[in-house]
């Protein structure tokens, strides 16, 4: 009961501040932001189930580091502001990636 009262509140809030024309085009903006967060979240998902698939066969044929599978997991890294990823191994740096994945979700 008491989550509806905050509610009233904000909306109360929101239209002292941005008017009642003002009000449903910030919402709108907020949610379409949510929709492009969404997006970005699914599509860096499907990327790195793309890149681990299509590179396990080429991981396992090779007895060093894989350059391509590195530096597709830094792009990625990059993107989702994993901190010093030049520093740390492939395996930790999946994890790492996973982790901030699971996060967002």
């Amino acid at each position: 009961m008491a989550y509806e009262n905050v509610i009233l509140v904000l909306v109360a809030v929101g239209l002292i501040l941005f008017g009642s024309k003002k009000l449903p085009e910030l919402f709108k903006s907020l949610g379409r932001a949510k929709v492009e967060y969404e997006k970005a979240k699914i599509e860096s998902k499907y990327e790195l189930a793309k890149t681990e698939q299509t590179l396990k066969p080429q991981e396992e044929k090779m007895t060093g580091r894989s350059i391509l599978t590195r530096d597709k997991l830094e792009e990625m890294a990059s993107k989702l502001g994993v901190a010093e990823h030049e520093s740390i191994s492939d395996d930790e740096l999946k994890e790492k990636i996973l982790e901030r994945l699971r996060q967002g979700s």
